[in-house]
């Protein structure tokens, strides 16, 4: 679902920081949104491919700039995939859950670093 204008997303993302700051009493949510987004960022990725009938994982290091780009994606796709009735409670559930640590991007950054230890083999 595509977000509508840059003005109404900037209100709407201000809007749920002021809501985070009363519900989880942070004094800069702003800042605290940056360092959620490197403390999740992945430092390797695994990039398939066939050999024959065999699926090959390689495991490779990503540079900072992709990592952040993959943290603030992974963050996107739990945002949409929330549910709730409006952009703004599914933006502050969302904020509120990765600041606490329960939010599914940290279950999919697990599964990351599973596959790169099951994959180590193959680099």
């Amino acid at each position: 679902m595509p977000l509508k204008s840059r003005a109404r997303n900037r209100a709407l993302v201000y809007s749920a920081f002021r809501s985070i700051r009363l519900k989880a009493r942070l004094a800069r949510p702003a800042l605290a949104l940056g360092y959620l987004f490197h403390k999740l960022r992945p430092l390797f990725w695994v990039r398939v491919y066939r050999m024959g009938k065999r699926v090959k994982g390689i495991p490779y290091r990503v540079s900072p700039h992709k990592g952040y780009k993959h943290s603030v994606r992974w963050f996107l796709r739990a945002f949409r995939a929330r549910k709730g009735s409006t952009l703004q409670e599914r933006l502050e559930g969302e904020l509120f859950d990765a600041f606490l640590g329960n939010s599914i991007m940290y279950k999919w950054r697990k599964n990351l670093t599973r596959s790169v230890a099951r994959n180590r083999h193959n680099a």
